[in-house]
C-alpha cells in the first residue's frame, strides 16, 4: 500500500538516483536526474511479488518489461535493496531505497554522490 500515491525513490542521494510514482490506475511515472530519460507506462504485481513495469515511453523502450524484487517499505522507511537486474549493469547490488510521502518529483541537482 505504501507505494501508491507516494514517492519510490532509488539509489537515493546518488547521481543516478531514480523516482517512481505509482498511481491508483495502474500507470507509473519513472525519473531521475539530468541525462536520464523519463519513462511512463504501466505496472503490475507478478505472483512472486516482484514489481514489473511495461515502458510505453519513450518509444524506443515500447513494451519492454522489466520487474524489480521490491521489498515491503512504509514511508519513511530508509534501507538498502538489491532489485536484482543484469551482471554489469548500473543496477545491480545494494542501492539506498526509500518511500517519501506523495509525488516528490523534483531531484536536487547534484554533480557527485553524496
Amino acid at each position: 500500500d505504501s507505494y501508491y500515491k507516494n514517492t519510490y525513490v532509488y539509489d537515493m542521494g546518488a547521481v543516478a538516483e531514480r523516482r517512481h510514482y505509482y498511481y491508483p490506475n495502474g500507470t507509473y511515472q519513472e525519473f531521475g536526474n539530468t541525462g536520464t530519460k523519463l519513462q511512463v507506462g504501466w505496472f503490475f504485481w507478478d505472483a512472486d511479488g516482484h514489481n514489473c513495469q511495461m515502458h510505453q515511453y519513450p518509444l524506443d523502450e515500447r513494451g519492454f518489461v522489466v520487474c524489480h524484487a521490491f521489498m515491503p517499505l512504509k514511508v519513511g522507511d530508509v534501507a538498502m535493496q538489491d532489485n536484482g537486474g543484469t551482471a554489469g549493469s548500473a543496477g545491480v547490488g545494494p542501492r539506498k531505497v526509500s518511500i517519501l510521502p506523495g509525488y516528490q518529483g523534483r531531484i536536487p541537482m547534484r554533480t557527485k554522490p553524496e
